[in-house]
């Protein structure tokens, strides 16, 4: 009996092990940048140009706008590696929960909105599922990447203007 215990939990354990560190996350850029394309999806002038809308809401409010771009979710979910991504970037402020992750894997065709506590109320699941279908895939389609992204920052900061102000 005590050797089926022992078993049993350092199977599960293992399994836990195995995922937390299969599961290779990109580390937090010091300083934080808004706009990060590990693949090259977009030019140089389209990111600055996200980045400096991205920066100068993150700057006249206390929430952030994070777009990740990665080649492979590496056989995970998207909700889960999204939602691990975000935890451990720290997006938004910790005691308001108020960040938003843009989450883009190119090679699963993937993309996820993950948005924190603080602005579930304002930013509903259906809602990233709205931004998502009607102002990201419809471009992503015609591969205007920029374009889908620009729009649907627009429209998720739209969404929340006026509820988060100075830090």
């Amino acid at each position: 009996m005590k050797t089926f215990i022992f078993t049993a939990f350092f199977s599960f354990w293992m399994g836990i092990s195995i995922f937390t560190f299969a599961q290779k996350i990109p580390t937090a850029p010091k300083p934080i940048r808004f706009v990060n394309d590990y693949v090259g999806l977009l030019s140089k002038s389209e990111i600055r140009e996200l980045e400096m809308k991205l920066s100068d809401y993150a700057d006249s409010t206390s929430s952030e706008v994070v777009i990740v771009i990665i080649d492979t979710l590496q056989g995970y979910s998207i909700e889960n590696f999204s939602l691990k991504l975000a935890r451990s970037w720290g997006i938004g402020q910790s005691d308001k929960d108020n960040g938003i992750l843009i989450l883009m894997a190119v090679k699963d065709r993937s993309i996820r909105i993950e948005v924190g506590l603080g602005i579930e109320a304002y930013i509903s699941d259906e809602k990233t599922k709205e931004v998502i279908e009607n102002e990201i895939i419809p471009y992503f389609k015609k591969g205007e990447f920029y374009i889908g992204l620009d729009i649907s920052t627009t429209q998720l900061i739209e969404l929340l203007k006026g509820v988060f102000t100075e830090k």
